[in-house]
């Protein structure tokens, strides 16, 4: 049985990373890292977030 580490394994996993911007912070973050040329895969959505304890 042939086993490996969390770091022989880093190089093939996929990461997933999820952020909760607005529309303005979200186009900055992509144009910055297109300007970077990293080639990755993204998923735009339109959530509404807040916090139950808004007075609103």
């Amino acid at each position: 049985m042939h086993t490996e580490s969390f770091l022989e394994l880093a190089a093939d996993l996929a990461i997933k990373a999820t952020f909760l911007l607005e529309k303005e912070q979200c186009d900055k973050l992509l144009k910055n890292l297109k300007d970077k040329g990293l080639n990755l895969f993204y998923s735009v959505s339109e959530a509404h977030f807040g916090n139950t304890k808004d007075k609103n």
